[in-house]
C-alpha cells in the first residue's frame, strides 16, 4: 500500500511504501501503522498520512502519536481523521432545523470550514435543534437525526489535498 505523508498545509512531504503493517479502525476513523525508520523520510507528530481506502477514495489522518523504537529502527504512527481533528477546532452557532434534507443541515453547518457537502445519496427530511457547539459533534447531530452516515472524502492531486468532502449515504 501506498502512503503519502503531508505537511499541516497539505501540501505532499514524501511517499512511502514500505509500511510493515497498517490497521484502521473504521469507527474511530483512526490508523495506526509501522514503517521502517528512513533517514529523510521521518515521521512526525502533526503530519498528515493518507492512502487509497478498499472503495479507491482517498482518506487522509493526522498523526497524533509516534513512537521510535531502537535499536529496532522502527516508526509507529497513531492518527485520527483530519475531518475530526479538522471539524473539531472549528464552532457553529444555533439552529434550529424543521423538515430540511441531511445535505441542507450539513451545508449550513460545513459553511465556514475548509469542508464542502459531498454526494447525498439520501433524501429523507427531519428536524434538528443545534446550539453552540464545534462543528463535528454537529456532523455527528446530523447523522443521529437524519439516521445517516456521513464519510469524508478527501481529493489529491500532485502537489497535496485540494479537495475535503463529506458524502452522506443511507444508514444501513
Amino acid at each position: 500500500m501506498t502512503f503519502l505523508f503531508f505537511n499541516v498545509a497539505g501540501s505532499i512531504l514524501f511517499e512511502r511504501s514500505d509500511a510493515e503493517s497498517a490497521s484502521v479502525v473504521h469507527e474511530e476513523m483512526s490508523l495506526q501503522a509501522l514503517f521502517p525508520y528512513v533517514g529523510g523520510k521521518n515521521i512526525e507528530r502533526g503530519m498528515r498520512v493518507g492512502y487509497r481506502d478498499a472503495l479507491d477514495v482517498f482518506q487522509v489522518y493526522e498523526i497524533r502519536k509516534v513512537k521510535t523504537y531502537e535499536p529496532d529502527h522502527y516508526q509507529e504512527l497513531t492518527a485520527e481523521h483530519i475531518c475530526i481533528s479538522e471539524l473539531t477546532d472549528e464552532f457553529f452557532g444555533d439552529a434550529e432545523w424543521t423538515d430540511i434534507s441531511a445535505s441542507e443541515a450539513l451545508g449550513e453547518i460545513l459553511e465556514n470550514t475548509l469542508w464542502d457537502v459531498g454526494n447525498a445519496s439520501t433524501t429523507i427530511d427531519s428536524s434538528a435543534n443545534i446550539t453552540m457547539s464545534n462543528v463535528w459533534a454537529d456532523v455527528r447531530t446530523i447523522e443521529r437525526n437524519w439516521n445517516c452516515h456521513i464519510i469524508p472524502r478527501v481529493i489529491v492531486d500532485s502537489t497535496g489535498i485540494t479537495a475535503r468532502y463529506l458524502d452522506i449515504t443511507t444508514a444501513d
